[in-house]
């Protein structure tokens, strides 16, 4: 069995190996690297860059030709091709220590499982999956294993793998290493090239890499995509601007430019690749693609800081809501809105992101909002932010074209932007409007979109439909090619060619009338009226002034020709007469007494001087008054008639009381009577101004009207108010300041003998000393009045508690004292300490709640209800908490067991439960969740905490919970247990056990269409088709040559089978002779 898989493999190798001639080997003697190279006794014969020497025909261990690594978990080698190639086939020369036999027993197990990728740096997870071994055993794998991978890349990466907790097949090795002699890599010694000699430049010319053997476009040079590298990226280094630019420490590393610089390679913050703003409330980012392009798609490529999970925790939430409008101005409401974003999540929104936008726009314009007063859904921030990286805006780079390459004219020959897909009219040139851009503009308008109004054109019919020009001339008042420009100041009528009236400041420019007024002192439609009687000026707004004849007024300027009224002066008239002038041109003088007078009439409106009164200030104030309007009324005069009018000044003197030239000031104080002559007497403290008498009180220790009588016996001070103190002789006490001449009664001391004595003595003079058990005694008598100190009882405070009371009257009971006789009589703190459950000096205070014994030092146990914990002894009076036993509840529940008694039994799908209420703290087995482990995990879902997601089952109910078999099979495109394999190259469908059709270059794995095209010859979905009769090639678009038989050219390569028409020649059949 073994030799026959030998020779199948040996023919398939070599036949491999045929084609292969045609393609380089371009990983020979590159650089390579291997993980963990094996190094005994540093040897360094196990190099990785043996595996791409060139040499194979020694492939054991020690021969010095394999490259080797240290047994481990994973096993990875690569090697560098130094560029990026076009490669079509990959061939591994693995260690078989020169037999077959040792190969098998000991190496293929640590080689089965392994994976190929090319890729464009060392991280496999970035490029593309070659091979994935998931068939073969330790009997069918070969030792000289050949895959084909039409990829292009830079790195070859073989990897294996045996991740802890992963059940692998049997036959495997619990280790993988690095068993590989020689690793070749055939494929195009240069990129842009393709066929069996890598000899046909790619078809598509701005293709960067195209399929090896079909030419197909697999990846577009930078700044183009599409199926065949047509679209154009037309916001590459463009013109871009953002709100609110980040800038930190005056460093431009976030520019809006950086959005369209063609870098994302680094989608970081600090990478120098992405465009940031602050946080605000509203974000705006846009480019300019310098002129309208036809767009199909937009691409955004957000910041990630190249880690999801930042992405997804502190970024998206900024992101929310965004919106992308395209435009022909900056301003976004102008344009048309290409996505809202109305349904991500912080979860579901994409580090990529693209959008179809058939339109046409000059700008491209990325806007978010956090507006206040606007509730947002859950996971919006409430500022948003620019986070992009990149902002590529693929369409046409020139309009007036569509399709697939941007090749098409558009159809209607008035279109100016065609759809880019369909070709259907989206603007029309100048002019023009319909569905097909057939119409002409409507009588009255012209111009893009047919938007712009004709100007005042003599006929509306005559208005070019494009440029708006008036055919036949304007309307009267208008000029210029448009008709919109209204004829100058000054000129009016038809061709503007008539005159304005002198008189108007501008008329209208159609009809001459003074639309805009009259120059000053004339009115009407025509500016050929003068303004009415008694108004003058511009529009004859303006009144005339006081003019003796009012039709004596300007019309013009207002100057009263004949003279102004009376009390007027001026040309205009306008103007009154002068402080203290009247009359006939302002020539009469006003009265003397007057402050001010009409100045029509001389009346004095504006009042007297002081003194004066009357309409004409001739009469003096009234008796008894003076000043100003006669205001202010006189003082005390002896004689009122003699007081001044002006000043009030009292002539003749001032009556008794008064004194000064207005007579209004009271005597000083200690005066009275005329002239304030006479002196108060010495016992008042102010007598009265005009008769003496003592209205303000006496000195202290006098009375009476006039002062003159001692205060009564036993009072004293001002007003005799005061009342004697504690005399020894009441009558010995002073009438001035109530001192005790005699000195004191019993009980009290001071100069006044009205201070008690001070605590702790009593008697005369306060000279005896009161007992020291009182709280203070009485301070004539020495009795202790106020009460005894406490632990203290009796008239005298001489008798100690008796034993179990204390205290202030000895009224307290000692508390639960170890010993009574050892509680103190004074404060009843219990000496000894205090009985068991008791606290406190005074031991009376339970032990605090839970706490118990000998000074509550010790603490209860796990009470059902911790108030029924005994103080004394902790014992639970009421039985323990769940999850616990015991008389003291002090003992947790044994392992498994919870609840009550401890009487309930863990749940079997724990790991481990909670002695109180069973949970399962400790996670649950793998399958289960829930905090009881009663729920097997959710459809889609397996494992340890459920965390797992199912593969792709053909039943989504049929994945196994606990490790996620699919216990039905797969759904179409993929394969293995678990479902999460995609096909192999080459297969598909349930299972992925129907093969593809080898007219494919390769086919969708779920339903075996040709997605990536048919091979020279044929078409179809499933490339089942041959082309029709007199086409060839690839998508059959080539055409036949001169062939004698047109049924004999061949639908692959276009030859002629059974020769050439006449005059022709070559295998094509195409030059002539």
């Amino acid at each position: 069995m073994h030799s026959l898989l030998t020779m199948f493999f040996v023919f398939f190798y070599m036949g491999l190996l045929a084609i292969s001639k045609a393609y380089v080997n371009v990983a020979l003697n590159k650089p390579s690297y291997q993980l963990d190279q094996y190094l005994p006794r540093d040897e360094d014969t196990y190099d990785a860059s043996n595996a791409v020497d060139g040499r194979k025909s020694d492939l054991s261990m020690h021969g010095g030709q394999c490259a080797d690594s240290f047994l481990s978990t994973t096993a990875t080698w690569w090697v560098n091709l130094s560029s990026i190639h076009k490669i079509h086939h990959i061939t591994i020369s693995f260690r078989t220590d020169n037999s077959d036999s040792k190969f098998r027993t000991y190496i293929t197990d640590n080689l089965l499982g392994f994976s190929v990728y090319v890729s464009n740096t060392t991280d496999r997870s970035q490029g593309t999956l070659c091979f994935k071994d998931n068939n073969f055993t330790i009997n069918t794998i070969p030792p000289v294993f050949t895959t084909n991978c039409s990829a292009h890349g830079q790195y070859i990466i073989y990897y294996n793998e045996r991740l802890p907790g992963v059940v692998y097949p049997v036959g495997y090795a619990s280790k993988v290493e690095s068993d590989l002699c020689e690793v070749e890599v055939y494929g195009c010694p240069v990129t842009g090239f393709y066929g069996s000699n890598c000899s046909i430049p790619c078809p598509d010319v701005n293709c960067q890499y195209c399929h090896i053997e079909t030419g197909y476009s697999q990846c577009c040079k930078p700044g183009y995509q599409g199926q065949r590298c047509e679209l154009v990226n037309v916001a590459l280094k463009k013109q871009a601007y953002q709100q609110y630019p980040y800038i930190p420490d005056a460093k431009e590393t976030y520019d809006a430019s950086n959005a369209v610089d063609g870098r994302k390679s680094n989608l970081d913050m600090s990478g120098g690749q992405c465009a940031v703003s602050y946080s605000v409330r509203t974000a705006t980012w846009w480019v300019n693609l310098s002129s309208i392009h036809s767009i199909h798609h937009i691409t955004i490529y957000f910041r990630t800081n190249n880690d999801d999970y930042i992405y997804k925790t502190f970024i998206t939430d900024h992101l929310l809501g965004f919106s992308v409008y395209v435009s022909n101005t900056t301003d976004r409401s102008q344009g048309t809105l290409c996505f809202k974003d109305d349904n991500f999540t912080t979860n579901t929104m994409p580090h990529v992101f693209t959008t179809n936008c058939a339109v046409h726009g000059q700008y491209v314009i990325y806007y978010n909002e956090r507006l206040p007063g606007v509730a947002y859904p859950d996971g919006y921030d409430s500022i948003v932010s620019i986070n992009l990286c990149e902002v590529e805006v693929y369409g046409c780079p020139e309009t007036g074209f569509y399709g697939s390459n941007c090749s098409i004219p558009c159809p209607d020959v008035n279109c100016q932007y065609c759809h880019i897909e369909t070709g259907y009219s989206q603007c029309c040139k100048p002019g023009y409007q319909g569905q097909r851009c057939e119409l002409v503009c409507s009588s009255g308008s012209y111009g893009a979109a047919c938007n712009a109004t004709c100007g005042n054109c003599r006929d509306v019919n005559q208005c070019d439909h494009v440029t708006g020009t008036c055919l036949t001339g304007c309307s009267a008042g208008y000029m210029g090619n448009l008709c919109k420009t209204p004829c100058p100041s000054g000129i009016f009528g038809q061709n503007c060619s008539e005159i304005c009236k002198d008189t108007c400041t501008g008329c209208n420019n159609v009809n001459g009338l003074c639309d805009f007024g009259c120059i000053p002192g004339w009115t009407g439609d025509l500016c050929n009226k003068v303004c009415p009687s008694g108004s003058y000026g511009a529009a004859c707004h303006f009144t005339c002034g006081y003019c003796l004849d009012v039709n004596q007024c300007d019309h013009v300027n207002g100057a009263c020709l004949t003279g102004c009224s009376a009390g007027y002066m001026g040309d205009l008239c306008k103007t009154p007469c002068s402080s203290g002038f009247f009359g006939r041109n302002c020539s009469e003088i006003c009265k003397d007494t007057c402050t001010g007078c009409n100045n029509v009439n001389g009346l004095c409106d504006f009042g007297c001087i002081p003194g004066w009164t009357g309409d004409l200030c001739n009469k003096v104030c009234p008796s008894g008054s003076y000043g100003a309007a006669c205001h202010f009324t006189c003082g005390y005069c002896l004689d009122v008639n003699q007081c001044d009018h002006v000043n009030g000044a009292c002539l003749t003197g001032c009556s008794a009381g008064y004194m000064g030239d207005l007579c209004k000031t009271p005597c000083s104080s200690g005066f009275f009577g005329r002239n304030c002559s006479e002196i108060c007497k010495d016992t008042c403290t102010g007598c009265n101004n005009v008769n003496g008498l003592c209205d303000f009180g006496c000195i202290p220790g006098w009375t009476g009207d006039l002062c003159n009588k001692v205060c009564p016996s036993g009072s004293y001070g001002a007003a005799c108010h005061f009342t004697c103190g504690y005399c020894l002789d009441v009558n010995q006490c002073d009438h001035v300041n109530g001192a005790c001449l005699t000195g004191c009664s019993a009980g009290y001391m001071g100069d006044l003998c009205k201070t008690p004595c001070s605590s702790g003595f009593f008697g005369r003079n306060c000279s005896e000393i009161c007992k020291d058990t009182c709280t203070g005694c009485n301070n004539v008598n020495g009795l202790c009045d106020t009460g005894c100190i406490p632990g203290w009882t009796g008239v005298l405070c001489n008798k100690e508690c008796v034993k179990g009371s204390y205290g202030t009257r000895c009224n307290e009971t000692c508390g639960n004292c170890r010993d009574v006789n050892e509680c103190s009589n004074f404060n009843g703190t219990c000496l000894t300490g205090c009985d068991a459950g008791f606290e406190g000096n005074l031991c009376r205070t339970r032990c605090a709640y839970g706490l118990y014994g000998v000074d509550c030092k010790e603490i209860c146990g796990n009470c059902g209800d911790i108030d029924q914990c005994f103080h004394t002894n902790g014992t639970c009076l009421t039985g323990c908490a769940n999850g616990y036993q015991g008389d003291l509840c002090k003992t947790p529940c044994p392992l498994g067991f919870f609840g009550k008694d401890c009487m309930k039994k863990c749940k079997e799908t724990c790991l481990g439960c909670i002695n109180v209420n069973g949970l399962c703290a400790a996670g649950c087995l793998p399958g289960w969740i829930g905090n009881f482990c009663d729920k097997e995990c959710h459809t889609g879902f397996y494992g340890v905490s459920c965390k797992k997601t199912c593969g792709n089952c053909h039943d989504l109910k049929q994945c196994d919970h606990s490790n996620g078999t699919c216990l039905t099979g797969c759904v179409s495109g993929y394969m293995g247990d678990m479902c999460q394999t995609r096909c192999q190259p080459g297969f598909f469908g349930r299972d992925c056990s129907e093969k593809c059709i080898d007219t494919c270059n390769g086919c969708n794995d779920v339903n075996g269409l040709c997605d990536y095209g048919c091979r020279p010859g044929w078409i179809g979905y499933f490339c089942n088709k041959e082309c029709d009769r007199g086409s060839y090639g690839i998508e059959c678009n080539e055409t036949c040559g001169h062939c004698r038989d047109a049924k004999q050219c061949s639908n692959v390569n276009g030859s002629c089978l059974t020769g050439c028409d006449d005059g022709y020649e070559g295998d094509l059949c195409k030059s002539r002779e």
